[in-house]
């Protein structure tokens, strides 16, 4: 499916036809597609996700820096090695991860985000993986 070019955020780069592979989504997604461009809303770069749950593209269609989706990244993977019993140290200056006191039902949904991830765990190690050798292509160090 066609990622539209007529909407506020400009696509530059699109994964289309996103709706078969995501994740334990692939084949009955409303994530059409993928996006990098120019965000809607300034002259930022951002990624967006196209969803289209019926015949319009939605408003719920989400828009992000590109920044905020490594940090979000890194919350994952964060979360992901707290579950595998282990701690990441070396995370950005003031990016610190503390569990959300303020939810009532915090242990509940402690184990549920911990069976969920079990749950994906392969699919996560597949995408994380190619994120790993992604990362060591870039040649970042």
């Amino acid at each position: 499916m066609s990622i539209p070019t007529h909407l506020k955020h400009q696509p530059v780069y699109v994964v289309e036809n996103y709706d078969q592979i995501d994740g334990p989504y692939a084949g009955n997604s409303d994530a059409k597609g993928l996006s990098i461009g120019v965000a809607q809303w300034g002259p930022d770069a951002s990624a967006k996700i196209w969803r289209k749950p019926d015949d319009r593209w939605s408003r719920q269609s989400e828009e992000l820096p590109l920044h905020r989706v490594l940090d979000l990244t890194i919350l994952i993977c964060a979360v992901k090695a707290e579950f595998d019993g282990k701690k990441i140290t070396n995370l950005p200056n003031g990016f610190k991860i503390e569990s959300a006191l303020g939810n009532q039902q915090l242990h509940q949904h402690q184990d549920f985000l911990a069976h969920k991830f079990a749950d994906l765990d392969p699919k996560l190690k597949e995408r994380l993986k190619i994120i790993a050798e992604i990362i060591k292509d870039l040649d970042i160090n």
